[in-house]
């Protein structure tokens, strides 16, 4: 039997092997956060090659005296035979082994391991994680028994599309310390893509392509200042194997809004967009016409060539900024249509948003994988 701690106090200690990286040492601060949580005990952490003081009394791996108990997060002891490999686990799978005095979190990618900690307080010691909290028992000492658990997930691709109609939220106002527990939940439930949809449409990534094009158009406030957040909060969930899948629609802009006011693309840029890239070259930017609700929508024509350029530099701004994990959306009208009444045309915009998209994100990202547009429209 493994004692985690008794009578609270310590009676483990967390094990990281040498190699350890940013993953790992998130897996094992968790760990420790939990067991103070249920005991108010601090599980300490040390390295594989620190060498505790021992009376005498031979070392096990890892510098541990052989009465304590050690946690290996991220690895396992060779004497073990843990198979981490893609055979045994898939894409990023995890592994429980608990056996004597070692209890093995590890996995297939760094963090897997964060994967086996939470899936171990939460199946084997009465711990819950829900979207808007946590439940941890109160314990005075915590043993684990064997455990030989290796787990394989069905599914490469997890993705949460969003905790709530994010179009009509409050989301796009968040601020860090409610993004942060809200990724958290989403590692703790092995979700491993986030859609950033609406979340990130309205920061002024379509500003930031317009420049490279060489039309200035200035980003407000309110966007520099989301996109530096936006860019925090998906590093975060990038260490925790959470990839960032981007939509690519900000050639789709809402119209006559203030940027910000609208969780879409914002029209008002979109079209300052197309007047200065006119002023600038005389070249006319075709516009499509899209409807929706009554209203006419500001739509980069999709076979243009131009709008093929403004969306390979969207791709460019979007790595620049937010970071890229190569993940991108295509877009369809959905509750929108196109204003065009011979339908042979309109199957020509709908053609065109998707083959002309793909060849315009993979000349911005040749490591692109592209996801389908939702297809719920009545266009042809």
């Amino acid at each position: 039997m493994f004692k985690l701690f008794k009578n609270r106090q310590a009676a483990s200690r967390i094990v990281l092997a040498p190699t350890v990286g940013p993953s790992e040492r998130r897996a094992a601060r968790e760990f420790q956060r939990i067991v103070k949580r249920m005991g108010g005990v601090e599980i300490p952490v040390l390295e594989a090659s620190d060498r505790l003081p021992t009376d005498g009394a031979g070392g096990s791996p890892g510098g541990h005296d052989e009465e304590t108990g050690r946690v290996c997060i991220g690895w396992a002891p060779a004497e073990l035979d843990v198979d981490l490999s893609e055979s045994a686990l898939g894409y990023d799978g995890y592994v429980i082994r608990c056996t004597g005095n070692t209890l093995v979190l590890a996995g297939r990618r760094p963090y897997s391991a964060l994967y086996a900690v939470y899936r171990l307080f939460e199946e084997h010691l009465g711990c819950g994680f829900f979207e808007e909290g946590e439940q941890i028992p109160q314990r005075d000492t915590v043993s684990i028994g064997d455990l030989a658990e290796n787990r394989r997930p069905r599914f490469k691709w997890r993705m949460y599309f969003a905790n709530m109609q994010d179009a009509y939220s409050g989301m796009r106002w968040w601020t860090w310390d409610e993004f942060r527990p809200w990724v958290d939940y989403l590692v703790k439930k092995r979700f491993n893509i986030l859609e950033s949809g609406n979340i990130a449409d309205c920061c002024g990534i379509g500003a930031l392509a317009a420049n490279r094009l060489g039309v200035p158009v200035q980003l407000t406030a309110w966007q520099a200042a989301r996109i530096a957040l936006l860019r925090r909060v998906f590093d975060y969930a990038r260490e925790a194997g959470i990839r960032i899948r981007y939509r690519m629609q900000l050639h789709v802009g809402t119209p006559a809004v203030n940027p910000g006011f609208s969780p879409y693309a914002d029209g008002r840029q979109l079209q300052e967009f197309v007047d200065g890239y006119e002023a600038k070259t005389g070249e006319e930017i075709r516009v499509a016409p899209l409807e929706w609700c009554g209203e006419s929508e500001i739509v980069l024509d999709p076979r243009d060539p131009v709008t093929r350029r403004f969306t390979t530099a969207v791709v460019e701004s979007y790595a620049e900024a937010l970071g890229t994990d190569h993940l991108y959306s295509l877009w369809l009208p959905t509750e929108e249509t196109w204003v065009e009444e011979d339908p042979d045309r309109a199957a020509e915009l709908t053609r065109a948003s998707v083959d002309g998209m793909i060849a315009a994100i993979r000349d911005g990202d040749p490591d692109a994988v592209l996801f389908s547009p939702r297809v719920c429209t009545d266009n042809p």
